[in-house]
């Protein structure tokens, strides 16, 4: 399944502007494949995952930077990587787009649990 976000490049609005995403788990690690459909300039923040805990504590936001994160359509999508040290259970991921032209598209989750 693909979730493609709203961006500039498509003129008139298209896409939703963010999207929640249940995940109830506890995962290691996320591991986000995503890209996006129109050129920005390295170092523009195109998005960005915000991680929502099941126990209500502090949520975290993990900005998506063009040229280190993430890239082009005309180039191999790329992985963006999370590592849950405290070992907290999520309920939810928000993906967002910033409103560039850019707009991010996310391709898959990969979820690292323990044995």
């Amino acid at each position: 399944c693909l979730v493609q976000l709203d961006g500039r490049g498509f003129g008139t609005p298209s896409y939703p502007d963010s999207v929640d995403i249940p995940i109830k788990t506890t995962p290691d690690e996320l591991s986000f494949l995503h890209g996006y459909a129109f050129d920005c300039p390295d170092g523009t923040v195109v998005g960005q995952y915000v991680l929502h805990f099941l126990d209500g504590t502090e949520s975290i936001e993990l900005p998506i930077v063009s040229g280190s994160e993430i890239q082009s359509l005309d180039r191999p999508l790329r992985a963006m990587q999370w590592k849950n040290v405290a070992k907290r259970e999520l309920s939810r991921i928000e993906f967002s787009t910033s409103g560039t032209k850019a707009a991010p598209f996310l391709a898959g989750i990969y979820l690292r649990l323990s044995d």
